[in-house]
């Protein structure tokens, strides 16, 4: 589906606001300027402008004029997942800036264990059934290399998790970090052979079996082992970044 003007102007400012084409504290051109310049109509451009004031990200002065704020202090999630959704022509520059990229590698690797301990207790029945059959099909696809699959699998099983928490507000923040969940797991495909993923296979399988088995000592035994996996992925990736083993 084509992107509407509003949307289509949207786009490139934060595209520009996020590149630092734009700088905080920058005054826009004038609107009629703008809108020529972003080839929309000014009708397009007012309804853009709306929306980027919404995410915090551009201030518009009555009878001054629209300045650039720090999105890094001002922004919210929804500024991320707007520049990575699907078709976002902003979306390619995200993870070309490897230290937003890090940055956004490391909230995950702390955020994610942390509402994977809260869940396990809360687990159900049928939840533990359907987190064994994705780490199943996950294990039979490894051979396949079906990296789109994969990222598949790999987000629904965080879905489950997130379900079993059962609050709302996690579960809206967590749809809409979406989008960055899915680019982060590529990339973890990218820069890791087979054996490593079925290492990631067998490690979530024995964390899921220790919950279950209601030992303490196993569970957090297991949650330490996912930790250092997952900050070994992140550690692959900057090396990847840095062109190998420098």
């Amino acid at each position: 589906m084509a992107q509407q003007n509003h949307q289509v102007a949207a786009n490139t400012l934060m595209q520009q606001i996020f590149t630092r084409k734009r700088q905080p504290g920058e005054k826009l051109p004038p609107e009629k300027e703008l809108a020529q310049e972003l080839q929309v109509d000014r009708s397009a451009l007012r309804v853009a402008v709306k929306i980027m004031q919404s995410m915090g990200v551009l201030d518009v002065r009555q009878g001054d004029g629209m300045y650039v704020r720090d999105y890094v202090h001002n922004a919210g999630i929804d500024f991320l997942r707007l520049l990575v959704s699907r078709g976002d022509p902003a979306a390619a520059p995200l993870f070309t800036d490897q230290y937003l990229a890090d940055e956004i590698l490391e909230a995950w690797t702390m955020v994610f264990p942390a509402m994977l301990a809260a869940a396990a207790p809360r687990l159900s029945a049928i939840q533990i059934k359907e987190l064994f059959s994705l780490l199943d099909e996950e294990e039979a696809l490894l051979d396949l290399a079906d990296l789109g699959a994969l990222v598949e699998l790999e987000v629904r099983s965080q879905d489950i998790i997130v379900d079993a928490l059962d609050n709302t507000v996690l579960r809206m923040l967590v749809n809409s970090f979406r989008p960055l969940r899915k680019m982060m797991f590529t990339l973890f495909l990218q820069v890791v052979d087979k054996p490593l993923l079925r290492r990631h296979n067998q490690i979530k399988r024995a964390l899921i079996k220790a919950y279950i088995s209601g030992s303490p000592e196993e569970t957090l035994a297991r949650m330490e082992q996912f930790n250092r996996h997952l900050e070994l992925f992140r550690s692959l990736i900057r090396r990847s970044w840095a062109g190998g083993d420098s």
